[in-house]
């Protein structure tokens, strides 16, 4: 099922989220419905847990990545990483 199809006003409530989902969609046309909505589903959970990861940094004091952008960086680039793997997998 499609994301749009989970939340009938998706839309409506999300409206820059639904852009975004439509503007990768066009970028991967060869992709299944179903193959995308998953891989957008857990882009979208790796990158909260991102926002998890940096609330730790903050209290811990402790950045790896010297800067707020270096850590956004990072998080945005392995979020996006999830639709540049290959579909469909090699053997």
């Amino acid at each position: 099922s499609s994301l749009k199809a989970d939340v009938p006003v998706y839309h409506y409530a999300a409206p820059a989220a639904s852009q975004l989902n439509d503007m990768l969609k066009a970028r991967l046309p060869a992709m299944p419905e179903d193959v995308f909505t998953t891989r957008y589903r857990l882009a979208v959970e790796t990158f909260l847990s991102g926002l998890n990861e940096h609330r730790r940094i903050r209290i811990t004091g402790t950045n790896p990545y010297q800067t707020e952008e270096r850590f956004w960086h990072e998080m945005t680039q392995i979020a996006l990483g999830i639709f540049l793997t290959p579909y469909p997998p090699a053997p």
